[in-house]
């Protein structure tokens, strides 16, 4: 499996927050509850951060891709607790 990122269908409007807060704070948090294929994911994401720095989350409202974020870090939650402390 190759991966390049992350992609999400989602049109709840959260994005224009995030991306707010990122403008004024210079980072930001987001949910998500699961990603697909976690165990098969989550490794080679992490792959992409080590060797890319980033990886790249594309969401897609209505069939048209309107934000692209990168990624730098991330946690699960078997991770979280030792990464919310960096």
């Amino acid at each position: 499996m190759i991966i390049k990122g992350i992609l999400a269908r989602d049109n709840t409007g959260w994005q224009e927050d995030f991306a707010e807060e990122v403008a004024k704070n210079g980072c930001g948090v987001m949910w998500k509850d699961q990603f697909s294929d976690i165990d098969k994911v989550v490794p080679l994401l992490n792959n992409l951060i080590t060797e890319k720095g980033f990886f790249n989350y594309y969401n897609i409202a209505n069939k048209v891709t309107n934000y692209r974020m990168k990624i730098v870090d991330f946690a699960t939650k078997d991770t979280y607790d030792a990464k919310k402390k960096e």
